[in-house]
């Protein structure tokens, strides 16, 4: 039935324009501000470098912004119509949840790796339409764009996990625009106080996600903790989620 329930879930962000729009949407936010970032280097622009101010800008709010938006309101809006309750007459609460957690996790991380390659072709595009050819190449050094590549795709897990975060919210207030800020302010909420009071613990945002701390030598293992890290949390939601739906449907 989960399977089923995943299926229906998955379909309905993939067939919603919006979804779309905001990948659009995300490939812009960075775009734009890496754009301005060749300008303003010229001659001495190198696509690592571009990435790397792209990544670490204020555009990056709207980026995360965005992401929670193919998958991480559709729970939203079933509460809001009351659609829910036709669902969950056909299906289990629990693989309904679990369905809808996965979909936005998948959607949250698939638009923003999607985002980003996209972003990438276009700035090596604009780099050579431009002619700002650095002696070492487009590319530069070829470690610094490895751990870019990984960067990316830890940066997609963080997306992924802030529209699961975005459905939990909206599971407690059901509403589109609590539902998008909240995840967002939660994130640097928690990036903030614990980096501040727990420097020296592993689990914290700013080392699993954004590799300020390169926790294993290797990237590789470092995107694999992230992914156990992103689970640990995906489940901690999944039973705050459940619990909340009980209690939902008990008072309908």
């Amino acid at each position: 039935t989960m399977i089923i329930d995943l299926k229906m879930c998955m379909s309905r962000s993939f067939h919603s324009k919006k979804s779309y729009l905001c990948i659009i949407g995300m490939i812009a936010a960075l775009y734009i501000n890496g754009l301005g970032a060749i300008i303003q280097q010229k001659e001495s622009a190198s696509f690592n470098d571009i990435v790397a101010v792209s990544i670490s800008s204020g555009f990056i709010i709207l980026y995360y912004i965005l992401s929670v938006f193919g998958g991480g309101l559709n729970l939203c809006q079933d509460l809001q119509s009351g659609y829910i309750k036709f669902i969950i007459a056909k299906t289990k609460k629990k693989d309904y949840i679990k369905a809808e957690l996965i979909s936005a996790f998948i959607w949250g991380s698939i638009s923003a790796l999607l985002s980003i390659i996209v972003f990438g072709v276009l700035i090596i595009f604009s780099l050579i339409i431009l002619g700002y050819m650095p002696r070492n190449g487009i590319i530069g050094d070829w470690a610094y764009f490895t751990e870019n590549v990984w960067t990316g795709l830890i940066f997609s897990l963080l997306c992924g996990t802030l529209s699961c975060l975005a459905v939990t919210v909206t599971i407690f207030i059901p509403n589109i625009f609590v539902g998008t800020a909240a995840p967002i302010l939660i994130l640097y909420m928690v990036m903030t106080l614990l980096n501040k009071w727990c420097s020296n613990i592993y689990l914290l945002p700013s080392c699993v996600y954004f590799a300020f701390t390169h926790i294993f030598d290797n990237m590789l293992y470092h995107w694999l903790y992230a992914i156990c890290y992103s689970g640990c949390i995906v489940f901690i939601m999944y039973k705050l989620c459940y619990w909340k739906m009980k209690r939902r449907i008990q008072n309908v």
